[in-house]
């Protein structure tokens, strides 16, 4: 079962009681299980640190916490780890060992089921020695030899302390008795003189100079035992160690010695005995109890106590200083002068007398310097004088001394004039003013700079005599001024016409000979030939587009980078970080005298020698491990070996889940990450060890990782396969349907073309014949509107006609009824005769009928076939009123009068059924 816990570390150091400034402290806080008694601590493979403790067995990477479920059983008195990946472990009636899987995870095997050996029931194992030929496993009264093959039990001499190996030979006291040598695995012989402890309880047995033994006691000490004669070691820390009850001894890569005791924490000391570093719980110990220590591949010691784990970072080249009772407050910036550390903080001035230069270690508190109450911003050596920037003003300190010499407040920056010694400048809250030497050789306030009353915060001189001035928050500006330093005679500000993008929060740099300045995060240098900034070129051989923290020159070629987390050192050929925070905004570094350097920092500051940077070799940061790749799917989470680089997963596989991590314990390791073949951009820093991509799609893929510290990377491959559908076997199926399908689209668009030529020639068939029909239509009805044409003038020349001879009829009536003329009556009558003949001629209708329907086909048959009751009468009174003939035009083809026919088209209504609104000559004309 994996636990995933958050790692924080929590720096503690002494404060103003006893003025000691020691390694870095780093306490592993955690509620669930840190925070329980540790019995033992190792490291194992790929540096994971190991932890035995009253809630089971704990392993940590450096970014992740692992307890086996099935360890949290039983109280785990001891772990070791050998180079081949097993883990150790000792406890209540049992003993075994740890090892992982391909897939990272941890199982258990017990010795206890597989031996032959005669156990004791009921016993502890506290502690466990692995050496190059065996395992031995031990209780206060037996010893189990390993062999990796069968567990055997070791006669012990009696009731026994732990066993401990020195320069290849295993030495054990046997209570209330001496110290013994285990000799072939399984005989142990008695050093002459060690009857001497068989009063004491030895703790611990280490290596003295080159044959000789370290010998710690419970309360009575530490000896040393050589050629066979036991005498007290000589050291002034004797007497602590008689009173704090010493409980565990560790002999350092270094060649110093470290010491844990029960009652008041751990003592470092070098070979001769002299104390380099006492931690407490008021030094940062979460308590004074040391149960277990070991030192890691790296150098730095780690404890296990009784309310958790520490990491001593002894191999860091700081030592540090906190304020912790806070009476000192946020350091700003520091000096050694006149054989004292002054520090200027928030909180005022403070001192004490300083000999950390010499041996690394102070032991006198930090006092106030009376005067100083408040801000201070700068300490300055001038001369036989110390000159403090405070937000009051500026002082003078000599000798523990203060003198006020000016009232213009907030002397943020101090700084002389390129080529006249004798006069100072300082930023202030508002403005420049000056400092000249009087008669004594005394720095005192002359006067400020006229005309000019912005605040500024740090001040540069070039070598042309132009005085750079950076405003707190807004503003660059390059002034000259006058011979008096009184009057400016040019006054020029920066903008983004000069080639800075802001002018906001502006750093300022003068590095060999040349001005830089800092925007945002980046920095430019000042071209003098084209007066312009620039994004190229060096500082210290380093290219300025790759710095973006404020920039502190100290001697020679040492110089340094802050950064919000860090801070990278550059010493000659030489890089390396720093693992530091200082106070955003206002981070500062002190070069004190002869390579020391103070870094400031909120509760106190750290101290480097840089020679110590110098003596060490390149630190050496551990590799990253990618140590397992969990496969997310819809009900289950499953993990994939890791045997090797090139991995294959199925398509549905393609969720995956990488866990990273890199065994750097110093500092919190930062990761960046991408996925070739997804993205080619990394993704930004983060403390995150774990990073999860979904629906990747099949193709190969390298996920990279890459550390901050030393970036450290490393890559795996792997490929998610193709579904079937998108295999080789797929693609040829693929193919041949494709061909498939292009042959039947042959055989398609053959068809559609033949399909289409029968169509087209049809189309033509059948416009040809509509343009035939057309042309036989529009000839029909040029026929018909010409027979219509005929039909009407002969009809309009019978009416015409009939008009005539109606005319010609009443005409002659008329003249025989006039008395004077006399017509015969024969021939009166053969006249009326032969105009009636006319007027009702057969052979007219017939004419008329024959060109009417021409015309109007159909209409009689159809009309007399509907309306059998019809007339011959009625059917030519229908087909004149067809051609919307009235009454008076059709009353004289009749031969009858208009009334005539309106009674004819009363009947023919009737017949035809019309209502009374019925219209007869419309309903005919559309019948």
């Amino acid at each position: 079962l994996k636990n995933k816990f958050l790692f924080s570390l929590l720096f503690f150091w002494i404060g103003t009681s006893s003025g000691q400034e020691i390694p870095r402290v780093i306490h592993l806080s955690n509620d669930d299980i840190l925070n329980d008694q540790v019995w033992s601590i190792t490291q194992g493979k790929q540096d994971r640190m190991y932890f035995a403790t009253s809630d089971g067995m704990a392993s940590f990477n450096g970014s992740d916490w692992q307890i086996p479920e099935v360890s949290r059983q039983n109280i785990i008195r001891t772990v070791a780890a050998d180079e081949d990946g097993r883990i150790y472990m000792g406890s209540y009636d049992e003993f075994g060992y740890w090892q992982r899987d391909n897939f990272d995870r941890l199982f258990y095997t017990s010795l206890l089921e597989n031996t032959q050996a005669e156990i004791n029931n009921k016993e502890e194992i506290w502690h466990i020695l692995l050496t190059p030929q065996n395992v031995y496993f031990q209780s206060f009264s037996s010893i189990y030899s390993y062999d990796k093959k069968e567990v055997k039990k070791i006669r012990s001499p009696g009731n026994i302390m732990f066993l401990q190996a020195v320069r290849d030979q295993l030495f054990l006291q046997q209570i209330d008795g001496g110290i013994f040598e285990l000799r072939d695995s399984n005989n142990f012989q008695l050093l002459d003189g060690t009857d001497f402890f068989s009063d004491k309880k030895v703790v611990f047995i280490l290596p003295f100079e080159k044959t000789g033994l370290l010998v710690g006691t419970e309360k009575h000490g530490i000896f040393i035992w050589e050629k066979n004669i036991v005498k007290q070691w000589n050291t002034p820390l004797q007497g602590d160690f008689l009173k704090n009850q010493l409980n565990k001894g560790l002999q350092l890569s270094s060649g110093d010695y470290a010491f844990g005791t029960i009652i008041n924490g751990i003592y470092i000391l070098d070979a001769q005995g002299n104390l380099k570093t006492h931690l407490t719980k008021q030094t940062g110990l979460p308590d004074n109890t040391v149960l277990s220590m070991t030192e890691s591949n790296d150098g730095n010691l780690w404890v296990g106590l009784d309310k958790g784990i520490v990491l001593i970072d002894i191999k860091n080249p700081l030592l540090f200083y906190k304020d912790v009772e806070g009476d000192i407050g946020t350091v700003y910036t520091a000096s050694l002068f006149e054989e004292h550390l002054y520090l200027g903080t928030n909180h005022g001035v403070f001192y004490k007398k300083e000999n950390a230069h010499k041996n690394g270690i102070s032991n006198s508190g930090f006092q106030f310097l009376e005067g100083t109450q408040g801000q201070v911003w700068d300490l300055r050596k001038a001369g036989d004088q110390l000159l403090c920037g405070h937000n009051e003003g500026t002082f003078s300190i000599s000798k523990n001394k203060v003198e006020k010499i000016s009232i213009n407040n907030g002397g943020w920056s101090i700084t002389s004039l390129f080529d006249n010694e004798n006069v100072l400048l300082q930023g202030t809250y508002s403005g420049v003013v000056v400092f000249k030497k009087n008669n004594l050789g005394r720095w005192i306030y002359s006067h400020r700079v006229n005309d000019f009353s912005e605040p500024i915060k740090e001040i540069v001189v070039d070598e042309e005599g132009g005085i750079w001035l950076a405003h707190p928050i807004e503003g660059l500006r390059r002034i000259f001024l006058d011979s008096t330093q009184s009057e400016i005679t040019n006054n020029y500000k920066f903008s983004e016409a000069d080639g800075l993008p802001s002018d906001k929060m502006i750093n300022l740099l003068k590095s060999e000979g040349q001005i830089f300045v800092k925007s945002g995060k980046r920095w430019f240098r000042f071209d003098k030939k084209t007066n312009q900034f620039t994004n190229t070129g060096k500082i210290k051989n380093q290219e300025i587009g790759k710095l973006e923290g404020k920039i502190i020159l100290g001697e020679n070629d040492t110089w340094f980078e802050l950064l919000p987390r860090q801070v990278n050192y550059f010493l000659k050929n030489k890089t390396g970080i720093l693992p530091l925070s200082l106070k955003a905004g206002y981070g500062n570094t002190i070069h004190l005298i002869d390579g020391q350097y103070l870094f400031c920092l909120d509760n106190g500051y750290a101290l480097l020698k840089s020679e110590k940077l110098q003596q060490d070799s390149t630190e050496k940061f551990p590799p990253i491990i990618i140590n397992r790749i969990e496969i997310v799917e819809e009900d289950s989470i499953s993990m994939i070996s890791l045997m090797k680089n090139d991995l294959e997963l199925d398509n549905h596989q393609n969720r995956l889940w990488f866990h990273f991590y890199q065994p750097y314990f110093s500092s919190s390791p930062s990761f960046r990450y991408r996925l070739l073949g997804a993205e080619n951009n990394w993704s930004t820093w983060s403390e995150k060890s774990e990073k999860e991509y979904f629906n990747l799609s099949a193709g190969k893929y390298t996920f990279q990782v890459e550390s901050k510290f030393g970036h450290q990377s490393s890559a795996i491959n792997f490929e998610i396969l193709p579904h079937w559908t998108q295999s080789w076997w797929a693609y040829f199926l693929y193919f041949l349907g494709f061909m498939m399908l292009i042959g039947l689209f042959q055989i398609f668009q053959k068809r559609k073309f033949e399909t289409a030529k029968r169509k087209m020639q049809m189309d033509q068939e059948r416009l040809l014949l509509e343009q035939q029909m057309r042309a036989d239509n529009e000839k029909l009805h040029i026929d018909i509107v010409n027979k219509s044409k005929q039909l009407a003038n002969s009809t309009m020349n019978l009416v015409q006609k009939n008009e005539i001879l109606l005319q010609i009829k009443n005409e002659l009536l008329q003249l025989k009824k006039k008395s004077d003329v006399q017509i015969p009556g024969k021939y009166y009558q053969q006249l009326l005769h032969i105009i009636d003949l006319h007027l009702t001629s057969d052979q007219d209708w017939e004419l008329f009928e024959k060109n009417f329907n021409q015309v109007h086909e159909l209409f009689l048959k159809k009309l007399k076939t509907e309306f059998p009751e019809l007339t011959p009468g009625d059917l030519q009174l229908s087909a004149y009123l067809k051609m919307n003939l009235s009454s008076k035009e059709i009353a004289p083809l009749l031969h009858i009068s208009i009334r005539g026919i309106e009674n004819k088209r009363y009947r023919l209504r009737k017949k035809l059924g019309l209502s009374k609104d019925g219209n007869l000559t419309e309903f005919l004309m559309k019948y």
